[in-house]
């Protein structure tokens, strides 16, 4: 198994949700992420979208883990802080 070149970790598949993560716009994939409803007011958006920058569907599949990860790890946060400014 390759290792990413973007996050250095093994790529993982998201099968279930790959159809909804990756988009063919034109040449290129695109990735698209909805925002969780909890974080949606601190971040401003409802959705993070942006291109991949890739023809090629494994490049984009890996990119997307990468971009998974880091926006699963932005919502974590922002929820931890929204938790604490409550309390």
């Amino acid at each position: 198994m390759r290792i990413c070149r973007i996050c250095g970790i093994f790529p993982f598949v998201f099968p279930d949700r790959e159809l909804i993560m990756l988009r063919l716009i034109g040449s290129h994939y695109h990735f698209r992420r909805a925002v969780p409803v909890a974080v949606q007011a601190r971040l401003g958006r409802t959705e993070i979208s942006l291109s991949l920058q890739t023809q090629s569907k494994l490049v984009a599949r890996e990119r997307a883990a990468a971009l998974y990860a880091r926006t699963g790890a932005l919502f974590f946060l922002r929820r931890q802080r929204h938790a604490r400014h409550e309390i």
